[in-house]
């Protein structure tokens, strides 16, 4: 009988344990969460809180531990790939880096295909998902934004541009607005700068 006890009592505490440790999932995946293509975690672009876990080729939205009752959270360590004290993960650095777009003059009007650029983070460069990425002329005329996928990648277009073709030529922007600071952990803005060719 004593025995028994003890035991319920280990494994009370052992769940109890792997409770608090244990990243909460989300009710449902997210419909717009990005397929995976391995079994890894990422940071969410939109939530420090919280992160993306592949699981079965599909990313399912996760959130990390409650500190307290008030609903504030651990912060997702995208260096380490756990959830941890916010003032331990701190200004997560990333890093914007955009590719080539090509610019189609005819038929009018003006488009751009293929506005690209990948968001990373942390002194591991891992790929960020969920970050919304806006994409503009150098000169600052917003052309379209996207959210990153599961490689950190986000991709639109462009058309109806009233822009002249030298400008644009000029190539263009990709910002990534950052997660403002909660408790002490945020991702930082970052942006990058990409070319375009004539399609």
């Amino acid at each position: 009988m004593n025995r028994r006890i003890t035991l319920a009592l280990v494994s009370g505490a052992a769940l109890f344990g792997a409770a608090l440790a244990a990243p909460a999932a989300s009710a449902a995946p997210a419909e717009d969460a990005p397929a995976c293509v391995d079994d890894d975690n990422y940071g969410n672009g939109s939530n420090i809180n919280g992160f993306f876990r592949c699981m079965s080729g599909r990313g399912v939205a996760m959130d990390c531990p409650k500190l307290d009752q008030a609903g504030n959270r651990l912060a997702f360590n995208v260096d380490s790939q756990v959830c941890d004290w916010p003032w331990v993960v701190g200004a997560t650095p990333t890093k914007v880096t955009a590719g080539n777009a090509k610019l189609r003059a005819l038929p009018l009007p003006i488009g751009i295909q293929g506005l690209n650029a990948q968001v990373t983070a942390g002194t591991t460069d891992r790929p960020v998902i969920n970050a919304l990425v806006t994409f503009t002329t150098q000169g600052g005329q917003q052309l379209c934004t996207a959210r990153t996928d599961d490689s950190g990648r986000a991709t639109c277009n462009a058309s109806g541009l009233l822009n002249t073709v030298t400008e644009l030529l000029t190539g263009y922007k990709a910002t990534y607005a950052g997660v403002p600071d909660n408790g002490g952990a945020s991702y930082k803005a970052s942006s990058g700068s990409g070319t375009v060719s004539l399609l």
